[in-house]
């Protein structure tokens, strides 16, 4: 009867500490897929920042060609000028 009780109370233990260990893993397995979630996200910002970034650069590059536009147009301007005071003269 003792032994009896004892195999019942050894083999309660065992399956304790297999649901403890399956609830160790699981919780685990949940920290990984947080921090793999968490990487992702890091990722995603990261990308967004460098599609903002390259953004920027080409906004950059159409101001910058939008001035020399500019410039071309009052070089060519000052250089119609004098012409345009021979002709009205």
């Amino acid at each position: 009867m003792l032994l009896v009780l004892l195999l019942q109370q050894q083999q309660l233990t065992t399956t304790t500490t297999t649901i403890l260990l399956l609830l160790l893993l699981l919780l685990l397995l949940l920290l990984l897929l947080l921090l793999l979630l968490l990487l992702l996200l890091l990722l995603l910002l990261l990308l967004l920042l460098l599609l903002l970034l390259l953004l920027l650069l080409l906004l950059l590059l159409l101001l910058l060609l939008l001035l020399l536009l500019l410039l071309l147009l009052l070089l060519l301007l000052l250089l119609l000028l004098p012409l345009l005071l021979l002709l009205l003269l």
